[in-house]
């Protein structure tokens, strides 16, 4: 069998999707060596490396639904935040809903995380398996939207959501050896990124640039994707487009009902999943 990895997109809370699929992948005792996930595609991948079945669609979901952590009000609080990053990166981890790191690190499977330098604007691509505090710095970092949340300072530098530079971190798969790549995306077929107007970042001007080229760059990555498709190296799994759900998307019936259409479109494919990475 060739090697074979997983990519996940990112999307905020559209990475309901991506629960769904992981969660369908852990019922059918399906592991990749090789994950590169940025962003909600981060927080999905280490809860599916950590074999912690619904822990995504609790947190996505169900704990939306009973905390608001999305809310304008907290940025106006010292978090500086549109979410309750505080709340998902302290309390949920470590009270409501533990993270299984001790799984996660024994799991004998690569994680790689891209987060953006603040200051060059450079991509930075991570793993950790042993202290859990820097992999939690690590998460929250490519997690962290610029203008919308702070950078994460980790060693003295500060980081900004991986997404900004590597939206689909394909790339550095097939150079950590990757051979086919299992691609999960969070927008449908067709999708077309359009250049987003960029507010002010302060002092960071090197982010601000690579806001302002970021809709060209994820077009083209996927347009490659989609040739890779033709010769047999990547398998998309991507929503159907039948379901709208934004970036911060608060309905949470609306969430159920894309985790729902992941769960089904996964089981569909499983098969030719199998074939494929077999082929």
């Amino acid at each position: 069998m060739q090697k074979f990895g997983l990519v996940l997109e990112g999307g905020a809370m559209r990475g309901a999707f991506t629960a769904g699929v992981l969660d369908y992948f852990l019922d059918m005792d399906f592991h990749t060596p090789y994950i590169a996930a940025v962003s909600a595609g981060a927080t999905n991948g280490l809860n599916y490396v950590a074999r912690q079945k619904g822990r995504s669609r609790y947190i996505t979901i169900d704990l939306l639904e009973k905390h608001k952590y999305i809310s304008p009000k907290y940025y106006f609080t010292k978090q500086r935040s549109i979410m309750n990053m505080d709340f998902l990166f302290n309390t949920v981890p470590y009270e409501l809903y533990p993270f299984d790191f001790e799984t996660y690190k024994n799991a004998g499977q690569r994680f790689v995380m891209p987060i953006t330098d603040a200051q060059t604007g450079q991509t930075v691509y991570v793993e950790e398996y042993e202290d859990e505090k820097r992999f939690a710095q690590y998460v929250r970092a490519t997690c962290s939207l610029p203008f919308f949340m702070p950078p994460v300072v980790i060693d003295g530098k500060k980081y900004f959501d991986g997404g900004i530079t590597d939206s689909i971190p394909y790339k550095r798969a097939f150079s950590d050896g990757c051979e086919k790549l299992i691609v999960i995306l969070t927008k449908p077929e067709g999708y077309v990124r359009k250049d987003e107007s960029v507010p002010f970042i302060g002092a960071y001007p090197n982010i601000k640039a690579a806001m302002a080229t970021r809709a060209k760059r994820y077009n083209d990555d996927v347009t490659d994707l989609e040739n890779l498709e033709k010769e047999g190296k990547v398998f998309f799994i991507r929503p159907s487009g039948k379901i709208d759900v934004g970036r911060l998307d608060k309905d949470t019936n609306k969430l159920r009902a894309f985790y729902a259409e992941a769960q089904d479109l996964a089981k569909e494919m499983f098969p030719e999943i199998l074939k494929f990475i077999e082929r």
